[in-house]
C-alpha cells in the first residue's frame, strides 16, 4: 500500500525522500525509548518506513534504464551489490 503511493501525487522520488527521512527520524528515536515497549514500537516503525526504500528505488533505476538506452542495469546492480559486500566486510 505505501509503495502504492508512488504512482499517485506523490511520486516516487519524493516517497524516497519521506521514506528516508522518516527512517532518519526514527533512528534518533532509538535514543529516548529506554523501556521495552517503547523499543519494540520504534523498531516496528522502522521496519514499516523501511519497507518501501528498496522497491521504490529499483523503480526509480527501471525507469532511467527505460529513458537511456546507455545506461545498463545489470551494471548498477553488480556495483550495488559489490558495495554493500565490502561494506559488510568491513564493518
Amino acid at each position: 500500500p505505501i509503495v502504492g503511493l508512488a504512482d499517485g501525487r506523490l511520486g516516487p522520488r519524493r516517497l524516497l525522500i519521506l521514506a528516508t527521512l522518516c527512517v532518519t527520524l526514527t533512528y534518533a528515536a532509538f535514543f529516548f525509548a529506554q523501556t521495552l515497549p517503547l523499543l519494540v514500537a520504534v523498531v516496528v516503525v522502522m521496519a514499516i518506513v523501511h519497507c518501501p526504500i528498496i522497491p521504490i528505488t529499483d523503480l526509480m533505476v527501471n525507469d532511467a534504464v527505460r529513458r537511456d538506452s546507455r545506461i545498463a542495469y545489470g551494471r548498477i546492480r553488480l556495483w550495488g551489490s559489490l558495495g554493500y559486500l565490502a561494506a559488510t566486510l568491513f564493518a
